[in-house]
This record gives structure tokens, sequence and C-alpha cells, in this order.
């Protein structure tokens, strides 16, 4: 067994995406960076704005996609499509239970966060880590600046 320091330097990525999570989630991005003057600082604001609200929406799913996906073959032109599917899945089944059970929407968001950073937890402990390898990232650019929606 190795020691908890190596364990934790060797791990180090995840530790910082499992903060960087929960600061997404905690802080109040969308409502604070508010900007009036040029219109277009305006729009590019509120792209940024939306931008990271997908991201941190569709996370959870590509991460389920990776943790289920054998043998670390992850193709990266289903990771987008398929990980927006499963948190759709996922929002939707706690949405559901949410609403049986009578929960307030900031339970279901907080579930929702809550979820991802499981999911970011379980990768760091059950994958290598030569998932985050750069290949992966360039071949995902590269396809989808080849191939644009």
């Amino acid at each position: 067994m190795k020691p908890l320091l190596i364990s934790l330097t060797e791990k180090k990525i995840f530790i910082i995406a499992g903060l960087i999570w929960i600061l997404g989630w905690m802080i109040p991005w969308g409502k604070e960076l508010l900007f009036q003057g040029n219109i277009i600082l305006v729009f590019l604001l509120d792209m940024i704005k939306l931008g990271v609200a997908i991201a941190l929406f569709i996370i959870p799913g590509i991460l389920l996609y990776i943790l289920l996906t054998k043998d670390d073959v992850v193709d990266v032109k289903d990771i987008l499509p398929i990980g927006f599917t499963l948190s759709v899945l996922i929002i939707a089944v706690i949405g559901l239970v949410g609403r049986i059970l009578g929960l307030s929407f900031t339970v279901v968001k907080f579930s929702f966060a809550l979820i991802g950073l499981l999911e970011i937890f379980l990768l760091a402990c059950s994958k290598p880590s030569n998932i985050l390898d750069m290949e992966i990232v360039q071949s995902l650019f590269s396809s989808v600046i080849k191939n644009p929606p």
C-alpha cells in the first residue's frame, strides 16, 4: 500500500478538479458578474457564463461515461453527446425524486453537484491517471475543428 502523501501527489489533478468543481457550484458567478456598458462586452460575458453553465451541466455525464467504459477505451467523438444524455438522465432522476419527496430546487441542484464531485472521486480512485492524457484532449479539439456542428 502506498503512503497517503504519495497517493495525494499522484492524484493532484483530481484534487484540483474537485476544488474547481466545488467553487463552480458555490460561487454565485451567474448573478454577480453583471456588466453595464459596451454591448459587445456584455454579450461576451454572457456567452462565457453560458459556457460555464453548460460545462457544469455536461461534466457529470462525461465523467459517468468515462467511469462506465471498459479498459479505458473512451471514444472521443462520443464524449459530448453521451455526456449530455447521461447528464439529462441524472438530473431527470434527481428531479423526479425531488418532486416526489417535495425537495426544494436548491437540494436538487446541490445533489447534482455532489454526484459530480463523487464521480471525480471515483475516477481518481478507480482509473489510472493517463485518462487525462494530452493526446486525448488534442484529438478531441482536432475532431471538433475538422467537423464543426
